[in-house]
Protein backbone atom coordinates (compact mmCIF):
# COMPACT_ATOMS: atom_id res chain seq x y z
CA UNK A 1 0.00 0.00 0.00
CA UNK A 2 1.48 3.48 -0.78
CA UNK A 3 3.10 5.35 1.85
CA UNK A 4 0.12 8.80 1.59
CA UNK A 5 -2.64 5.78 1.54
CA UNK A 6 -1.31 4.52 4.56
CA UNK A 7 -1.44 7.69 6.38
CA UNK A 8 -5.22 8.37 5.45
CA UNK A 9 -6.14 4.76 6.37
CA UNK A 10 -4.22 5.75 9.65
CA UNK A 11 -6.05 8.87 10.39
CA UNK A 12 -9.58 7.39 9.67
CA UNK A 13 -8.88 5.13 11.83
CA UNK A 14 -7.46 7.55 14.70
CA UNK A 15 -11.03 10.12 13.89
CA UNK A 16 -13.20 6.91 14.06
CA UNK A 17 -11.79 5.60 17.35
CA UNK A 18 -12.08 9.34 18.68
CA UNK A 19 -15.73 9.24 17.18
CA UNK A 20 -16.38 6.13 19.38
CA UNK A 21 -14.73 7.07 22.61
CA UNK A 22 -16.82 10.64 22.55
CA UNK A 23 -20.18 8.69 21.74
CA UNK A 24 -19.57 6.28 24.26
CA UNK A 25 -19.00 8.56 27.27
CA UNK A 26 -22.56 10.48 26.21
CA UNK A 27 -24.92 7.93 27.47
CA UNK A 28 -22.23 6.67 30.83
CA UNK A 29 -22.18 10.44 32.34
CA UNK A 30 -26.08 11.77 30.85
CA UNK A 31 -28.01 11.03 33.90
CA UNK A 32 -25.71 13.34 36.09
CA UNK A 33 -27.52 16.43 34.75
CA UNK A 34 -31.09 14.49 35.02
CA UNK A 35 -31.01 13.58 39.00
CA UNK A 36 -33.84 16.01 39.96
CA UNK A 37 -35.74 14.60 36.52
CA UNK A 38 -35.01 11.22 37.34
CA UNK A 39 -35.90 11.27 40.96
CA UNK A 40 -39.49 12.28 40.01
CA UNK A 41 -40.13 10.31 36.75
CA UNK A 42 -39.41 6.83 38.61
CA UNK A 43 -40.07 8.65 42.25
CA UNK A 44 -37.11 7.38 43.53
CA UNK A 45 -34.29 8.46 45.72
CA UNK A 46 -31.34 10.40 44.85
CA UNK A 47 -29.44 7.11 45.95
CA UNK A 48 -31.79 4.86 43.90
CA UNK A 49 -31.23 7.12 40.88
CA UNK A 50 -27.23 6.92 41.30
CA UNK A 51 -27.55 3.57 41.86
CA UNK A 52 -28.01 3.28 37.84
CA UNK A 53 -24.06 4.02 37.42
CA UNK A 54 -23.05 1.35 39.61
CA UNK A 55 -25.29 -1.01 36.89
CA UNK A 56 -23.62 0.89 34.25
CA UNK A 57 -20.00 0.30 35.61
CA UNK A 58 -20.45 -3.12 37.62
CA UNK A 59 -21.00 -4.16 33.93
CA UNK A 60 -18.42 -2.45 32.06
CA UNK A 61 -15.55 -3.45 34.60
CA UNK A 62 -16.40 -7.24 34.95
CA UNK A 63 -16.32 -7.21 30.57
CA UNK A 64 -14.18 -4.92 30.08
CA UNK A 65 -11.29 -7.31 31.94
CA UNK A 66 -11.71 -9.96 29.00
CA UNK A 67 -12.69 -7.82 25.80
CA UNK A 68 -9.18 -6.29 25.04
CA UNK A 69 -7.42 -9.93 25.65
CA UNK A 70 -10.21 -11.55 23.18
CA UNK A 71 -8.98 -8.48 20.26
CA UNK A 72 -5.58 -9.30 21.00
CA UNK A 73 -6.53 -13.15 19.94
CA UNK A 74 -9.10 -12.59 17.28
CA UNK A 75 -8.51 -9.33 16.09
CA UNK A 76 -9.78 -5.78 16.85
CA UNK A 77 -12.66 -4.92 14.64
CA UNK A 78 -14.67 -7.65 15.05
CA UNK A 79 -15.07 -7.12 19.08
CA UNK A 80 -15.45 -3.52 18.61
CA UNK A 81 -18.14 -3.60 16.18
CA UNK A 82 -20.05 -6.27 18.62
CA UNK A 83 -19.59 -3.50 21.63
CA UNK A 84 -20.57 -0.79 19.35
CA UNK A 85 -23.79 -2.86 18.43
CA UNK A 86 -24.97 -3.88 21.91
CA UNK A 87 -23.93 0.08 23.35
CA UNK A 88 -26.76 0.43 20.92
CA UNK A 89 -29.32 -1.77 22.05
CA UNK A 90 -29.26 -0.23 26.02
CA UNK A 91 -29.47 3.24 24.72
CA UNK A 92 -32.50 2.13 22.61
CA UNK A 93 -33.74 0.02 25.75
CA UNK A 94 -33.33 2.76 28.27
CA UNK A 95 -36.34 4.59 25.71
CA UNK A 96 -38.27 2.23 26.52
CA UNK A 97 -37.73 2.47 30.73
CA UNK A 98 -41.07 3.08 32.29
CA UNK A 99 -39.82 1.96 35.59
CA UNK A 100 -36.47 1.58 37.47
CA UNK A 101 -35.95 -2.10 37.06
CA UNK A 102 -36.27 -1.63 33.39
CA UNK A 103 -33.76 1.59 33.67
CA UNK A 104 -31.21 -0.45 35.69
CA UNK A 105 -31.38 -3.33 33.16
CA UNK A 106 -30.90 -1.06 30.32
CA UNK A 107 -27.61 0.78 31.80
CA UNK A 108 -26.33 -2.13 32.41
CA UNK A 109 -26.75 -2.99 28.52
CA UNK A 110 -24.77 -0.16 27.90
CA UNK A 111 -21.81 -1.07 30.08
CA UNK A 112 -22.10 -4.42 28.65
CA UNK A 113 -21.83 -2.97 25.28
CA UNK A 114 -19.10 -0.31 25.83
CA UNK A 115 -16.72 -2.92 27.56
CA UNK A 116 -15.97 -4.52 24.13
CA UNK A 117 -15.35 -0.78 22.70
CA UNK A 118 -13.23 1.45 25.43
CA UNK A 119 -9.95 -1.57 26.33
CA UNK A 120 -10.00 -1.71 22.42
CA UNK A 121 -9.81 1.48 21.65
CA UNK A 122 -6.72 2.22 23.41
CA UNK A 123 -5.15 -0.95 22.15
CA UNK A 124 -6.59 0.24 18.43
CA UNK A 125 -4.42 3.74 18.68
CA UNK A 126 -1.27 1.85 20.00
CA UNK A 127 -1.47 -0.55 16.93
CA UNK A 128 -1.37 2.81 14.88
CA UNK A 129 0.87 5.18 16.11
CA UNK A 130 4.02 5.76 15.66
CA UNK A 131 7.49 6.02 18.10
CA UNK A 132 7.13 9.62 20.18
CA UNK A 133 3.35 10.38 19.30
CA UNK A 134 2.25 8.41 21.51
CA UNK A 135 1.33 11.50 24.30
CA UNK A 136 -0.14 13.92 21.74
CA UNK A 137 -2.55 10.31 20.28
CA UNK A 138 -3.67 9.73 23.89
CA UNK A 139 -4.60 13.61 24.41
CA UNK A 140 -6.62 13.42 21.92
CA UNK A 141 -8.18 10.31 23.10
CA UNK A 142 -8.92 11.59 26.13
CA UNK A 143 -10.13 14.85 24.68
CA UNK A 144 -12.80 13.17 22.59
CA UNK A 145 -13.66 11.17 25.99
CA UNK A 146 -13.90 14.51 27.61
CA UNK A 147 -15.97 15.69 24.83
CA UNK A 148 -18.70 13.12 25.41
CA UNK A 149 -18.49 13.66 29.06
CA UNK A 150 -19.13 17.53 28.04
CA UNK A 151 -21.78 16.77 25.65
CA UNK A 152 -23.61 13.92 27.62
CA UNK A 153 -25.02 16.35 30.32
CA UNK A 154 -25.56 18.82 28.11
CA UNK A 155 -27.62 17.51 25.66
CA UNK A 156 -29.08 15.05 28.27
CA UNK A 157 -30.27 18.69 30.32
CA UNK A 158 -31.38 20.76 27.49
CA UNK A 159 -33.53 17.34 26.31
CA UNK A 160 -34.97 16.85 29.68
CA UNK A 161 -36.94 20.04 28.69
CA UNK A 162 -39.07 18.20 26.03
CA UNK A 163 -38.39 14.71 27.23
CA UNK A 164 -35.07 12.80 28.90
CA UNK A 165 -35.25 9.89 26.67
CA UNK A 166 -34.56 12.03 23.61
CA UNK A 167 -31.03 12.12 24.62
CA UNK A 168 -30.52 7.99 24.41
CA UNK A 169 -32.51 7.73 21.93
CA UNK A 170 -29.81 10.42 19.70
CA UNK A 171 -26.89 8.54 20.93
CA UNK A 172 -28.56 5.20 19.81
CA UNK A 173 -28.41 6.68 16.43
CA UNK A 174 -25.23 7.87 16.39
CA UNK A 175 -23.49 4.74 17.98
CA UNK A 176 -25.34 2.89 14.86
CA UNK A 177 -23.75 4.81 12.15
CA UNK A 178 -20.33 4.59 13.55
CA UNK A 179 -20.70 0.52 13.74
CA UNK A 180 -21.29 1.02 10.09
CA UNK A 181 -18.77 3.35 8.95
CA UNK A 182 -16.29 1.06 10.86
CA UNK A 183 -17.56 -2.21 9.25
CA UNK A 184 -17.40 -0.66 5.68
CA UNK A 185 -14.33 1.75 5.75
CA UNK A 186 -11.85 0.47 8.21
CA UNK A 187 -8.75 -1.76 8.11
CA UNK A 188 -7.22 -2.87 11.18
CA UNK A 189 -4.15 -5.16 11.73
CA UNK A 190 -4.66 -8.87 11.88
CA UNK A 191 -4.85 -10.76 14.88
CA UNK A 192 -2.02 -12.61 16.40
CA UNK A 193 -3.88 -15.82 16.33
CA UNK A 194 -7.89 -17.37 15.90
CA UNK A 195 -7.85 -19.56 18.98
CA UNK A 196 -10.01 -18.16 20.88
CA UNK A 197 -10.10 -20.05 24.54
CA UNK A 198 -10.27 -19.75 28.08
CA UNK A 199 -6.79 -21.33 28.12
CA UNK A 200 -5.44 -18.14 26.30
CA UNK A 201 -7.10 -15.52 27.93
CA UNK A 202 -5.81 -16.71 31.08
CA UNK A 203 -2.79 -17.14 29.42
CA UNK A 204 -2.65 -13.29 28.32
CA UNK A 205 -4.17 -12.07 31.34
CA UNK A 206 -1.59 -14.14 33.62
CA UNK A 207 1.68 -12.16 31.49
CA UNK A 208 0.47 -9.07 32.22
CA UNK A 209 -0.58 -9.80 35.67
CA UNK A 210 3.33 -10.71 36.59
CA UNK A 211 4.07 -6.77 35.83
CA UNK A 212 4.02 -4.89 38.64
CA UNK A 213 3.50 -1.87 36.72
CA UNK A 214 0.15 -3.52 35.68
CA UNK A 215 -0.97 -4.37 38.32
CA UNK A 216 -0.02 -0.87 40.45
CA UNK A 217 -1.36 1.32 36.95
CA UNK A 218 -4.13 -0.45 37.16
CA UNK A 219 -5.07 0.20 40.92
CA UNK A 220 -3.85 4.03 39.60
CA UNK A 221 -6.80 3.94 37.23
CA UNK A 222 -9.19 2.45 40.37
CA UNK A 223 -8.72 5.21 42.78
CA UNK A 224 -8.79 8.11 39.48
CA UNK A 225 -11.90 6.76 38.43
CA UNK A 226 -13.53 6.20 42.13
CA UNK A 227 -12.14 10.13 42.89
CA UNK A 228 -14.09 10.98 39.36
CA UNK A 229 -17.32 9.64 39.11
CA UNK A 230 -17.64 10.44 43.11
CA UNK A 231 -17.14 13.99 42.52
CA UNK A 232 -19.12 14.38 39.31
CA UNK A 233 -22.40 12.99 40.92
CA UNK A 234 -22.29 13.88 44.30
CA UNK A 235 -21.28 17.96 42.66
CA UNK A 236 -24.50 16.98 40.44
CA UNK A 237 -27.09 16.27 43.10
CA UNK A 238 -25.37 18.88 45.73
CA UNK A 239 -26.32 22.16 42.76
CA UNK A 240 -29.89 20.65 42.56
CA UNK A 241 -30.34 21.07 46.30
CA UNK A 242 -29.70 24.16 48.97
CA UNK A 243 -28.01 26.59 48.72
CA UNK A 244 -27.67 26.07 45.23
CA UNK A 245 -31.24 24.78 43.53
CA UNK A 246 -29.89 24.34 39.99
CA UNK A 247 -31.99 23.22 37.26
CA UNK A 248 -31.09 20.28 35.05
CA UNK A 249 -30.25 22.76 32.28
CA UNK A 250 -27.64 24.43 34.82
CA UNK A 251 -26.07 21.18 36.16
CA UNK A 252 -25.56 20.43 32.51
CA UNK A 253 -23.75 24.06 31.61
CA UNK A 254 -21.96 23.31 34.63
CA UNK A 255 -20.84 20.41 33.58
CA UNK A 256 -20.00 20.86 30.21
CA UNK A 257 -18.08 24.00 31.22
CA UNK A 258 -15.84 21.64 33.44
CA UNK A 259 -15.74 19.29 30.05
CA UNK A 260 -14.52 22.15 28.01
CA UNK A 261 -11.78 22.89 30.48
CA UNK A 262 -10.98 19.21 30.09
CA UNK A 263 -11.11 18.63 26.16
CA UNK A 264 -8.60 21.68 26.51
CA UNK A 265 -6.47 20.56 29.10
CA UNK A 266 -6.53 17.13 27.22
CA UNK A 267 -4.22 18.48 24.45
CA UNK A 268 -1.87 20.09 27.02
CA UNK A 269 -1.62 16.69 28.96
CA UNK A 270 -0.65 14.77 25.93
CA UNK A 271 2.09 17.21 24.91
CA UNK A 272 3.32 17.13 28.51
CA UNK A 273 3.70 13.46 28.02
CA UNK A 274 5.86 13.51 24.88
CA UNK A 275 8.25 16.75 26.10
CA UNK A 276 8.46 15.55 29.85
CA UNK A 277 7.83 11.91 29.72
CA UNK A 278 4.90 10.14 32.06
CA UNK A 279 5.91 11.16 35.33
CA UNK A 280 5.09 14.54 36.19
CA UNK A 281 2.18 15.24 33.97
CA UNK A 282 0.47 12.87 36.45
CA UNK A 283 2.17 15.04 39.59
CA UNK A 284 0.92 18.08 37.95
CA UNK A 285 -2.39 16.82 37.03
CA UNK A 286 -2.90 15.06 40.75
CA UNK A 287 -1.65 18.22 42.31
CA UNK A 288 -4.17 20.07 40.64
CA UNK A 289 -7.23 17.60 41.31
CA UNK A 290 -6.58 17.02 45.06
CA UNK A 291 -6.16 21.00 45.54
CA UNK A 292 -9.19 21.87 44.06
CA UNK A 293 -11.32 18.87 46.13
CA UNK A 294 -9.94 20.45 49.07
CA UNK A 295 -11.57 23.87 48.04
CA UNK A 296 -14.47 22.25 46.83
CA UNK A 297 -15.45 21.34 50.48
CA UNK A 298 -14.32 24.34 52.09
CA UNK A 299 -14.83 27.54 50.05
CA UNK A 300 -18.05 27.28 48.01
CA UNK A 301 -20.16 30.47 48.70
CA UNK A 302 -22.17 30.52 45.13
CA UNK A 303 -22.91 28.00 42.42
CA UNK A 304 -20.27 30.43 40.08
CA UNK A 305 -17.13 29.61 42.74
CA UNK A 306 -18.61 25.81 42.69
CA UNK A 307 -18.61 25.75 39.07
CA UNK A 308 -14.79 26.97 38.70
CA UNK A 309 -13.08 24.68 41.03
CA UNK A 310 -15.16 21.84 39.32
CA UNK A 311 -13.76 22.76 36.55
CA UNK A 312 -10.30 23.22 37.56
CA UNK A 313 -10.52 19.52 39.23
CA UNK A 314 -11.37 18.41 35.58
CA UNK A 315 -8.10 19.71 33.89
CA UNK A 316 -5.93 18.24 36.47
CA UNK A 317 -7.84 14.96 35.68
CA UNK A 318 -7.27 15.21 32.22
CA UNK A 319 -3.90 16.05 32.28
CA UNK A 320 -3.22 12.77 34.13
CA UNK A 321 -5.33 10.91 32.21
CA UNK A 322 -3.16 11.17 28.74
CA UNK A 323 -0.36 9.64 30.51
CA UNK A 324 -2.55 6.68 32.29
CA UNK A 325 -3.36 5.99 28.61
CA UNK A 326 0.30 6.24 27.36
CA UNK A 327 1.26 3.88 30.04
CA UNK A 328 -1.25 1.39 28.98
CA UNK A 329 0.21 0.92 25.43
CA UNK A 330 3.73 1.15 26.21
CA UNK A 331 4.15 -0.97 29.38
CA UNK A 332 3.72 -4.24 27.33
CA UNK A 333 3.02 -3.75 23.61
CA UNK A 334 2.64 -7.41 23.00
CA UNK A 335 -0.39 -7.52 25.33
CA UNK A 336 -1.28 -3.96 25.33
CA UNK A 337 -5.07 -5.16 24.51
CA UNK A 338 -5.02 -7.30 27.67
CA UNK A 339 -3.37 -4.45 29.55
CA UNK A 340 -6.08 -1.78 28.64
CA UNK A 341 -8.39 -4.10 29.98
CA UNK A 342 -7.07 -4.61 33.45
CA UNK A 343 -6.65 -0.78 33.28
CA UNK A 344 -9.86 0.06 32.43
CA UNK A 345 -11.57 -2.95 34.19
CA UNK A 346 -10.17 -1.40 37.55
CA UNK A 347 -11.15 1.77 36.60
CA UNK A 348 -14.65 1.15 36.09
CA UNK A 349 -14.81 -1.00 39.22
CA UNK A 350 -13.85 2.16 41.00
CA UNK A 351 -16.12 4.30 39.47
CA UNK A 352 -19.20 1.20 39.95
CA UNK A 353 -18.20 1.37 43.94
CA UNK A 354 -17.89 5.42 43.69
CA UNK A 355 -21.88 6.07 44.83
CA UNK A 356 -22.03 3.05 47.10
CA UNK A 357 -18.99 4.01 49.27
CA UNK A 358 -19.39 7.85 49.25
CA UNK A 359 -23.33 7.32 49.59
CA UNK A 360 -22.77 7.30 53.41
CA UNK A 361 -20.85 9.71 53.49
CA UNK A 362 -23.00 12.34 52.40
CA UNK A 363 -25.17 11.08 54.26
CA UNK A 364 -23.93 11.47 57.39
CA UNK A 365 -21.89 14.90 57.08
CA UNK A 366 -22.50 15.98 53.63
CA UNK A 367 -21.01 16.66 50.00
CA UNK A 368 -17.84 19.09 51.42
CA UNK A 369 -16.63 15.72 53.45
CA UNK A 370 -17.10 13.90 50.19
CA UNK A 371 -14.54 15.63 48.45
CA UNK A 372 -12.38 15.73 51.49
CA UNK A 373 -12.63 12.24 51.17
CA UNK A 374 -11.67 11.38 47.47
CA UNK A 375 -9.09 14.54 47.64
CA UNK A 376 -7.61 12.13 50.11
CA UNK A 377 -7.98 9.20 47.60
CA UNK A 378 -6.26 10.97 45.15
CA UNK A 379 -3.41 11.57 47.16
CA UNK A 380 -2.58 7.84 46.92
CA UNK A 381 -1.70 8.23 43.15
CA UNK A 382 1.77 10.44 44.09
CA UNK A 383 2.66 6.68 45.43
CA UNK A 384 1.06 4.28 43.30
CA UNK A 385 2.45 5.85 39.78
CA UNK A 386 6.21 6.12 41.75
CA UNK A 387 5.63 2.64 41.32
CA UNK A 388 4.65 2.38 37.76
CA UNK A 389 7.59 4.64 36.45
CA UNK A 390 10.03 2.42 38.07
CA UNK A 391 8.65 -1.29 36.98
CA UNK A 392 9.06 0.61 33.58
CA UNK A 393 12.72 1.63 34.09
CA UNK A 394 13.55 -1.58 35.60
CA UNK A 395 11.60 -4.12 32.81
CA UNK A 396 12.10 -2.45 29.62
CA UNK A 397 8.68 -2.87 26.81
CA UNK A 398 8.75 -5.53 25.20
Amino acid sequence: MPCALQGRMADLRKVLVYSCAFVGTLASNAILALIPELRGFFDASTAEVLLSISFYMVFFALFSLFTGSVSDLIGRKKVLIIGLVVYSAGCALTVFADALPLFYASRAVQGLGFAFVQPVLVAVLGDVVGPGDEGRTMGWMTAATAGGITLGPLLAGYAAAVDWRLAFAAIALVTVILALLIFALVRLPAARTRALSARSLQRNMALAGRRRGVIMLSFTGFIHMLVWIGTQAFASDSMGQEPFLATPEVIGEVLAFAGLCSIAASRLGGGMVDRFGRYRPVLIGNTIMVTSLVAMSLYTPTIIAYAAFLAVFAVGSAISWASYLTLTVDLLPALRGTVSSMFTSMGFVGGALAPIVLAPVQTAVGTSMVHLVTAGLCSMIFLTITLVIRDQKNCPAS
